[in-house]
C-alpha cells in the first residue's frame, strides 16, 4: 500500500511569541472578573488588592499590567508581520496583492464616523481606538 504525504508541511511556529499573545488574550478576558470590586470588598487583602490593581486603569501617573495590553498588542503586530509578509511571498502572493489588501482594510479606519454607542457622537479622531476597531470589522 502506498502512503500518503502532507500536502504541506506544518509550520514552524515560535512559541514565545504564541505564549505572549496567550498572555493577552487572558488579561482582556480577565476583566471580566472584575478584580477591582472584589479587592474593593476586601480592603485588608493584599492578594485582592495586587490583583485589583492589576486588572485596573492607573489615573495618571504610574503604570499597572491593564495599561500595557494595548501596546503589548501593537509589539505583536511589529514583531508577526514580517513572519506574515514572509509567508504571504513564499504562496505567491505580490506586493501589489498585499498592498491592496492593506489598503482596502485599512481605508474605513481614516474616515470619520459617528460612535456608535454611548453618549453624544465623537468622531474616530476623538476615540480612535474602539471606533477604528469596530469599524474594520464591519467592513471586512
Amino acid at each position: 500500500m502506498e502512503s500518503l504525504s502532507p500536502l504541506t508541511t506544518p509550520r514552524e511556529r515560535i512559541g514565545s511569541i504564541d505564549a505572549y499573545r496567550g498572555l493577552v488574550m487572558f488579561l482582556m478576558m480577565a476583566e471580566v472578573l472584575h478584580l477591582a470590586q472584589v479587592a474593593r470588598a476586601f480592603p485588608e487583602s493584599g492578594v485582592w488588592q495586587f490583583l485589583g490593581y492589576h486588572q485596573s486603569h492607573v489615573p495618571w501617573l504610574g503604570c499597572s499590567l491593564h495599561d500595557l495590553i494595548q501596546p503589548s498588542f501593537s509589539f505583536l503586530v511589529g514583531v508577526a508581520l514580517p513572519f506574515s509578509i514572509a509567508s504571504r511571498m513564499a504562496r505567491g502572493q505580490s506586493t501589489q496583492t498585499m498592498f491592496g489588501q492593506a489598503v482596502t482594510l485599512g481605508d474605513p479606519v481614516l474616515i470619520p464616523y459617528p460612535k456608535i454607542s454611548g453618549p453624544g457622537l465623537q468622531t474616530n479622531a476623538e476615540c480612535p481606538n474602539t471606533n477604528a476597531f469596530t469599524v474594520s470589522w464591519w467592513w471586512r
